[in-house]
């Protein structure tokens, strides 16, 4: 078990973290750009767990994260810009989970995991407040093109879960949670998709299940008057066949 703690004394910024022998890795970011550049190699043990904790402002900026067929990896970004700008590379993990429950926490994260056996993902704006909101202005102008970006945890966060093996699950909670993530499981088993809490939870967001292969299930929950989940949301449903067989029936009749 190998557990590496970055702070402000311990700064790990650009360090390449190799734990390739390690039954399991812990990667703990819990200060300001701690975890900057770093370049994180999980376990090459079966069955072994990877999990990275960003937990400071900007701790873990534009970090790399490589796992395959070995890992269950996970992320958890809990602080403004928290692992904004990163990468996680896990073609073939048995369990991908980020979860991002602050202001830009996942800005533009591009997670690759086509073929991983699990997928979760997770935006959280619900505990946000218009404190931690980043903009100044009142304009409308100003509000639709920076507004919603500022206020969102996974703002423009793309996941490519095109063929996973057991199912690929999206979680959006909180007013504008995933606006304009992309999530592509076109090929995926069984994918589950939650707008929850808001009005907008899922504004601008793309889901593409158009060949899914055993199930598709969308949620829009709203909790209160006037929310809707998944509205303003563009989903890629499978193309349906409209029964050839009525039509020749209708025929013979």
């Amino acid at each position: 078990v190998c557990r590496i703690e970055c702070t402000s004394t311990q700064d790990c910024t650009r360090s390449i973290i190799y734990g390739a022998n390690a039954a399991s890795l812990t990667v703990v970011c819990a200060h300001n750009s701690v975890c900057s550049g770093v370049e994180i190699y999980c376990p090459e043990r079966s069955d072994s767990e990877c999990n990275v904790i960003c937990s400071g402002y900007d701790a873990c900026f534009s970090s790399i994260i490589y796992g395959d067929h070995h890992n269950r990896i996970s992320v958890i970004a809990t602080e403004r810009f928290a692992f904004e700008y990163g990468l996680i590379y896990a073609y073939d993990a048995l369990e991908v989970n980020v979860s991002c429950s602050a202001l830009e926490a996942c800005y533009e994260v591009n997670v690759y995991a086509s073929q991983a056996a699990q997928v979760n993902m997770e935006c959280d704006a619900s505990a946000m407040t218009t404190n931690d909101y980043n903009y100044n202005s009142s304009s409308p102008w100003y509000l639709y093109y920076y507004g919603y970006e500022n206020r969102s945890p996974c703002y423009a966060l793309t996941v490519y879960a095109s063929s996973v093996e057991q199912h690929a699950q999206l979680r959006c909670r909180g007013e504008y949670a995933c606006f304009l993530t992309h999530f592509y499981a076109q090929n995926a088993q069984r994918v589950l998709v939650y707008g929850e809490d808001a009005a907008y939870a899922m504004e601008q967001t793309v889901v593409d299940v158009s060949n899914v292969g055993a199930s598709f299930e969308l949620n829009c929950m709203a909790s209160q008057s006037g929310s809707h989940g998944c509205a303003e949301a563009h989903i890629y449903y499978p193309l349906l066949s409209i029964g050839d067989d009525h039509d020749d029936d209708d025929d013979d009749a």
